[in-house]
This record gives structure tokens, sequence and C-alpha cells, in this order.
């Protein structure tokens, strides 16, 4: 469960990422900061860190050991 003062802290962080995506020229870096946000907004909501780049909780992803 996440509290609330840890909650407002990741859409916080979520929302400084979507705010940064304006001033970058190149796609894959917009994407990877929209890929950021929405991480940090399922973890506010589930409390379960994942990895940007396969969505699975740390320590189950194929490069996670």
């Amino acid at each position: 469960m996440v509290t609330p003062e840890r909650r407002e802290a990741l859409l916080r962080s979520a929302s400084e990422w979507r705010a940064s995506v304006t001033e970058m020229d190149l796609p894959y870096v917009r994407n990877m900061a929209e890929r950021a946000a929405r991480n940090l907004e399922r973890e506010a909501e589930t409390g379960v860190a994942t990895c940007i780049c396969c969505n699975k909780p740390f320590g189950q992803g194929t490069l996670h050991r």
C-alpha cells in the first residue's frame, strides 16, 4: 500500500516527466519520458515499482535479477 505522501510524490514526479516532454526533440526521448510518467502513476496506484522497458515488477523481469 502506498502512503498518501508517497502517492503525492509519485504523481508529482509523473507530472514533471510529462512537462519535460515538450522540451525534448527526439521521439524516442519523448516516448521514454511518457513511459516513465505512466510507470510512476502505476506505482502510485498499485504500490509496485515496475520496469520502464518490460513493465514487470523489479526483480521479475528477464534482465532484473
